[in-house]
This record gives C-alpha cells, structure tokens and sequence, in this order.
C-alpha cells in the first residue's frame, strides 16, 4: 500500500507543476494578446470581400404623337424663285430679272412632354416623330465581410485547477470556429 500512496503522490505533484506551467502559459498568452492589442488601438481588424456588378440598359421611346406646345417668329429668309415658278404675270417684252425675290417667315416649334424636348426650325417645319434611348445603369455593391476568429472577451466556464474542476469566470482568448 506504501507503494501506492507514493506512486500518488509522485503523480499529483507532477500533474501540479504541469497544472501551473499551464496556467502560466495561459496568463502569459493573455498578456501578450493585452499588450498587442493596446499596441494597435483595439481596432477590429476586418477583412472585406467588395464585389461590383454594373448592368445597362437601353430602353426605346418611341413617341409618335407629338404636340407643339409653343412657336415663336425666328425671323425672315429671302429667296430668289425663278419666275416661272411664282404666280405672276410678266410682260413678254419685259426688261426684268428672271427671278423673283420672296420673303419667308421661319419659325422655331417646340416639342415638349415628360419624356422629351425638341425644337424644329424651318418654313411650315413639323416633327413627325421622335425615338429617344434613355441608358439606365444599375450598379450593385456587395460588401462581404470576412469572420474573425481570435477574440478577447468575457468567458464562463469549468478550469482545471490543482485542486480540480473548478466554475471559472474572467476574461480570455478565444478562438471562434464557428459563429452563428
């Protein structure tokens, strides 16, 4: 029965002293995580994952029915038409040009709905219609933050200690491996 007592003995006091070395590494650990942590600010280091997508699309607006919505007098043009071409009676032994000179208002005519503004210049001008390509771009961002896996926190739990388990309530080093 000595043996046996010895043998106990022997085997408690070395499983005390690997106990305390590991306590001791633990509190050493958790100094080195303390100090680098006050070195760097306590910033959470995060790493993101950033992926864009852009997509265009063209649409066609076809409006045929247009309105005016305003003309206004942009001034007068003087052509010369050949007389032939103009209604008016000319004297066969006649001394005049061969042409006449006429005068022909211009008119400047605007265009206008929701959708699209025009203006059209001209003698007697009209817009018959108008096709308009509106380019809408989406662009989606996505930002996909990658987890972290060391932490320093607040932990509960049971701890070996020399004197066995024992309820264990303090802050630690935490490796996450999974987070939900």
């Amino acid at each position: 029965m000595g043996r046996m007592s010895y043998f106990f003995e022997r085997f408690f006091a070395v499983f005390g002293m690997v106990l305390r070395f590991l306590w001791d590494c633990l509190a050493l650990l958790g100094l080195i995580a303390l100090v680098a942590c006050a070195m760097r600010g306590c910033t959470p280091t995060t790493q993101e994952t950033v992926t864009e997508e852009r997509t265009v699309r063209v649409d066609t607006v076809r409006v045929t029915q247009v309105v005016a919505i305003a003309e206004r007098p942009t001034g007068l043009e003087r052509v010369a038409f050949p007389v032939t071409a103009v209604i008016i009676p000319t004297p066969t032994d006649s001394t005049e040009a061969d042409s006449v000179a006429v005068e022909i208002p211009l008119t400047q005519t605007e265009y206008r709905d929701s959708t699209y503004r025009a203006w059209v210049s001209g003698f007697h001008a009209r817009l018959d219609s108008i096709e308009l390509y509106p380019r809408t771009e989406t662009v989606t961002v996505t930002v996909k933050e990658r987890p972290r896996r060391w932490s320093i926190g607040a932990s509960t739990g049971l701890a070996l200690t020399p004197r066995g388990l024992q309820p264990y309530i303090g802050v630690g080093v935490t490796y996450n491996i999974a987070t939900f």
